[in-house]
């Protein structure tokens, strides 16, 4: 049978029986035989992009739609993301970070949150500095970024993110809960220190022998933000 031979292929490929199951349960609507298609040819032409096998069963189990994509829409969308500033290689990268991408429109999502950035006060060179780093900034809602960069102001070390743009990872109950720990400490968190507010779970509990669950308990970030005026009432 076809699906036989289509699931000892991608087992072959690299996935596991786990992998293809949730795969396939997004392409029950087509046929075996085209899907099968669909998935090898998409696989080489990824290849021929520069992924490597290993790149390609990672993009497909983060985004199983990817086989989805006809090849040209795969290849117009890398040309869109050049005209936008990134290099080949970048957009490579980014797209093997946030395979997603491929189902973005570029007006009504990539276009649109550059715009909805420069609106924060960024420079679009800035921007396409931070969406390389960050390429998940194009999954973040703009309500989300508001919020965070918004915080990192407060603390005089929203600068930071042009160079930093990872730390857009981090909650902003567990930023804010940090910040308080260290005021309260005698600490204030500035541009010479901010690296402590970003340190990972473990060695902060090691340094200080608290985790971050029970650290946002502590400080609780929605007893502070007024969402209806999108402000923290104080830091």
């Amino acid at each position: 049978m076809i699906v036989d031979e289509l699931k000892r292929y991608m087992l072959e490929y690299g996935f596991n029986n786990e992998d293809i199951n949730k795969i396939l349960a997004v392409y029950t609507f087509k046929e075996n035989e085209i899907l099968f298609f669909n998935i090898k040819k998409i696989n080489t032409l990824l290849e021929t992009l520069g992924y490597t096998q290993n790149d390609i069963v990672k993009m497909a189990k983060r985004f199983p739609l990817l086989y989805s994509y006809s090849m040209k829409n795969i290849k117009q969308k890398i040309k869109d993301m050049q005209k936008l500033g990134y290099s080949y290689n970048d957009v490579i990268k980014i797209i093997k970070q946030l395979p997603a991408i491929y189902g973005y429109s570029i007006e009504e999502n990539i276009k649109q949150k550059i715009k909805d950035m420069l609106e924060l006060g960024y420079s679009y060179n800035d921007i396409i500095k931070m969406t390389k780093q960050l390429p998940s900034i194009y999954s973040y809602s703009i309500e989300n970024i508001k919020q965070k960069i918004e915080l990192y102001r407060l603390m005089n070390i929203s600068h930071i993110l042009v160079e930093k743009a990872t730390y857009l990872m981090q909650s902003c109950e567990l930023s804010f809960a940090r910040y308080m720990f260290y005021k309260n400490k005698g600490i204030i968190i500035d541009e010479n220190n901010y690296p402590k507010l970003f340190i990972d779970q473990l060695k902060f509990k090691r340094l200080y022998g608290i985790d971050n669950k029970t650290l946002i308990q502590m400080y609780n970030y929605d007893e502070y933000f007024s969402k209806e005026k999108n402000v923290l009432i104080k830091i």
